[in-house]
């Protein structure tokens, strides 16, 4: 909680934007925003969720290291707090636990998504690439040694917000 930052924002500001990188983590505390993402596809923007107080939001890009699929904004004066990632990690690095807490709280707190036709909506900012790369992985503990066990990975596919892999038996 001491963490938190606050900002005020006003109406039709954006608070990210498809496509970018953000490392924070949002909590509506008042006003009313909207999520929206421009569709390829169709050439306009979708809008497919509105935030009130008590919603979260950027869970996606805060726990995983990719680029923001939607547009976040202010419909009506907010006031919100956010956790940025280096503060977060200052407290992981003091209370590992809290991770698997925090996560937990907002996969059952995240505002669902009310998309009508998910199928078909194309919400990445940058085209993805589809691969069938198969690799070998290592963990690395702090001083730099490699553990013994190593893991298969396959690279799912490529964009210029990173990529997504597949693996098992990380030995956690």
């Amino acid at each position: 909680y001491y963490l938190l930052n606050t900002m005020t924002a006003k109406a039709h500001q954006r608070i990210f934007q498809q496509g970018d990188c953000d490392d924070r983590l949002y909590f509506i505390e008042s006003g009313k925003l909207k999520l929206s993402c421009y569709d390829k596809q169709i050439k306009k923007n979708v809008v497919f969720a509105n935030l009130a107080k008590g919603d979260i939001c950027g869970v996606e890009t805060f726990f995983t290291h990719t680029t923001h699929t939607t547009t976040l904004t202010v419909l009506e004066d907010a006031q919100i707090s956010y956790l940025d990632k280096k503060s977060y990690q200052k407290l992981l690095a003091e209370h590992l636990s809290i991770d698997a807490k925090l996560i937990q709280y907002c996969e059952n707190n995240q505002k669902k998504l009310n998309l009508q036709n998910a199928d078909s909506l194309v919400r990445r900012a940058h085209p993805r690439f589809q691969t069938t790369l198969t690799g070998k992985i290592q963990r690395i503990d702090k001083k730099g040694n490699l553990s013994d066990q190593v893991s298969t990975v396959t690279v799912a596919d490529i964009s210029m917000g990173g990529l997504c892999c597949m693996t098992s038996n990380l030995g956690v």
